[in-house]
């Protein structure tokens, strides 16, 4: 495991200095020291992104995809698809990518709050509020990096004022 915590951090460093290739590599050997699922995704979302930084799309949109064939059991892989969706100004296909994540696990807060940004993103803001709406009607939401109910409770609150809405 000191090994893997290594390379990572080789990779990260070789990615801030913008060396793309050399990152790629080193996550590509990283995956071979982890059996966390979560952990591979994310590695495996970064080489992607190192593809993306040296203007190679086939291969970007080779590992973006790896993610949903390979890890379509988790709900992070649907995250970082639409996510490089939307870097794209691909918006329907993140929308399509958020919905389908949001029928597959729809106790997973991230994907009801990036949907509902990326509405509000295109001027949409009647339908970001009935998915946000939709998440707050769902009892049991995981909690992502410090994103909890009140988070929704917050963004509802900012479209409706937006509006006009002040009640």
């Amino acid at each position: 495991m000191n090994s893997f915590f290594s390379i990572i951090r080789k990779a990260t460093a070789c990615e801030m200095e913008k060396e793309f290739t050399k990152a790629f590599n080193l996550y590509f050997e990283s995956e071979y020291y982890t059996t966390d699922l979560s952990s591979k995704i994310k590695i495996r979302a970064k080489m992607a992104w190192c593809q993306y930084s040296v203007g190679n799309p086939k291969e970007t949109e080779f590992h973006f995809q790896y993610l949903l064939d390979n890890f379509s059991d988790h709900p992070l892989s649907y995250v970082l698809y639409s996510k490089y969706q939307i870097k794209l100004r691909k918006f329907k296909s993140a929308k399509l990518i958020l919905k389908k994540g949001i029928s597959l696990y729809p106790s997973f807060l991230e994907y009801y709050l990036l949907l509902a940004s990326l509405l509000k993103d295109m001027d949409r803001s009647e339908e970001s509020i009935e998915v946000l709406k939709i998440a707050l009607a769902q009892e049991n939401l995981t909690k992502s990096k410090g994103i909890g109910r009140k988070d929704i409770w917050s963004e509802l609150g900012s479209l409706f004022y937006s509006r006009g809405d002040y009640n």
